[in-house]
């Protein structure tokens, strides 16, 4: 087999990228749970900022188990590849995750949730200060309410590739290693 071909790549990033995908989806869980139990809102955070870091962690693993030995080289290309996969891989599995949240659990929670917030004195007030009028903040909640299951993991799909693009090159300059010279 040639040496880090695209087939060996792609086959670790799609085992990789469940992992990847099960803490990105744990992330969002975190962060819905933390709307009523606000100690959780830090964790969620310290998960969404470590996903990059979690998707470097898996590359350097992928750097070691195809280097037969410490000195082979593993190129930027390589690491790009491989991130950049990781992390669509990842974005299906975050997506699949939501979709069947909010077909078959959510039932408005979250749209409620965000009413409720905006209900809220303090949040008229912010608004006002703003130039949102409550007629504005009724549309954008009717329009949440009306966006399907399908649309919500689009919009995680779309998101989660844009971002992949500028992770995955520093992932790649992270992870390359010129050839060593014994």
């Amino acid at each position: 087999m040639e040496k880090h071909s695209f087939k060996q790549t792609n086959a670790f990033a799609m085992q990789y990228g469940i992992m990847l995908g099960l803490w990105g989806f744990l992330t969002l869980v975190l962060s819905v749970l933390s709307n009523t139990h606000p100690w959780l809102g830090w964790i969620s955070n310290l998960f969404f900022l470590g996903s990059p870091v979690a998707g470097c962690l898996l590359t350097l693993r992928f750097r070691r188990e195809v280097s037969e030995s410490p000195l082979d080289a593993f190129s930027f290309g390589h690491g790009f590849t491989f991130s950049f996969l990781l992390g669509m891989y990842a974005c299906i599995w975050i997506a699949l995750g939501v979709f069947i949240y909010f077909q078959w659990f959510d039932h408005g929670y979250i749209c409620d949730l965000c009413e409720q917030t905006l209900a809220t004195d303090e949040a008229r007030m912010q608004m006002a200060r703003n130039g949102i009028s409550e007629a504005q903040i009724r549309e954008s909640i009717d329009r949440m309410r009306s966006l399907t299951p399908g649309a919500y993991a689009g919009a995680i799909v779309y998101l989660s590739l844009i971002a992949n693009i500028p992770i995955s090159l520093v992932i790649a300059l992270i992870a390359r290693r010129s050839e060593r010279i014994a």
